[in-house]
């Protein structure tokens, strides 16, 4: 019997159970789309009030203006880090033209001073070395946002939105706009200096080319120089065979040119128009490291194609010989 009674109170308690978790249900969801009516309501009624006061308008400024200095910030860094590089690139270019101007100095002058001095003396100074450049620059800042902003809804809402009510958001839709306004000028500008950016990326490009070229080209030449010395040092070993054979002893003292024959007379000559070629390669300077902005020195680059171009056909004559 107690069985019973005690199965029917267990049936009724969970029935018990069953309608007031119903209802809890029903009053959580009532009160669910309560909430989210009153959290529309609360959306059209904020849209409506910044509508008012022009502070769609300066939201959109804000958003315009942070995006406006992280594109500024991500261009500043992506431009220094290409400077970074084509920094090593020219100066490892200015080392090879460098080393050049060393071996003239160290070997290639020595040799040709100790061989025309067998028939007149000569001198050859040398030539200085040329300093590693450091490419600097980047564009302009964004201007600051005191500046841009005519109303600030983010850092001063309470003064923004009571002047909203005491002029009915004509003064703040006003400040909104021009602010809008300065901020899309603001863009043009950095529009204008991001594309400042990307022409003095190629201007760089333009110099790295041009100094490679002078480093094939001033190292093409010295090579045609040390070809022709050899071809001196050859007619100097004939001529001292030939004076200690008709003298029974080798005598110092200088040579007559006209003992020479032709094709050693025309690469003494030839030795004589190189050495001034190469010098003036030497002499020459590149780039203007003193300058804020780098700059290409266009006329000793293009007088050492020049040089380069006068060395091959003083090379093809003499082969010609």
């Amino acid at each position: 019997m107690f069985g019973w009674l005690k199965r029917a109170c267990s049936c009724v308690w969970g029935g018990v159970k069953t309608v007031a978790k119903k209802v809890c249900d029903g009053v959580k969801y009532v009160a669910k789309k309560t909430w989210e009516g009153v959290k529309k309501v609360g959306n059209c009624v904020a849209k409506v009030w910044k509508k008012c006061t022009g502070q769609d308008v300066a939201e959109e400024a804000e958003r315009r203006l942070a995006a406006l200095e992280e594109r500024t910030r991500r261009r500043n860094e992506e431009f220094n880090a290409f400077t970074s590089e084509k920094s090593k690139e020219i100066n490892d270019a200015l080392a090879s033209i460098n080393a050049c101007r060393k071996r003239l100095n160290d070997e290639l002058f020595p040799q040709f001073c100790s061989l025309a001095g067998n028939f007149r003396n000569w001198s050859v100074a040398d030539v200085g070395l040329e300093k590693c450049v450091s490419l600097k620059g980047g564009c302009d800042s964004v201007r600051s946002r005191e500046e841009l902003m005519r109303i600030d809804f983010r850092n001063h809402p309470i003064s923004a939105n009571l002047l909203a009510v005491f002029t009915l958001g004509f003064a703040t839709r006003k400040r909104a706009k021009e602010s809008l306004n300065q901020v899309k000028e603001e863009e043009e500008r950095m529009n204008a200096e991001f594309q400042k950016l990307e022409a003095e990326k190629a201007r760089i490009n333009g110099v790295l080319m041009s100094l490679r070229q002078v480093e094939r080209q001033f190292e093409s030449c010295l090579e045609i120089y040390s070809k022709v010395l050899d071809e001196v040092d050859y007619s100097v070993a004939l001529l001292r065979s030939g004076r200690c054979i008709l003298g029974g002893e080798f005598a110092d003292g200088k040579f007559d040119v006209e003992f020479l024959p032709e094709r050693h007379l025309l690469s003494l000559k030839a030795a004589d128009e190189i050495t001034r070629i190469v010098f003036a390669m030497g002499a020459h300077r590149y780039v203007n490291a003193n300058a804020k902005r780098m700059e290409l020195l266009d006329a000793d680059v293009t007088d050492v194609r020049k040089g380069q171009n006068k060395c091959k056909e003083i090379e093809q004559n003499l082969q010609a010989a």
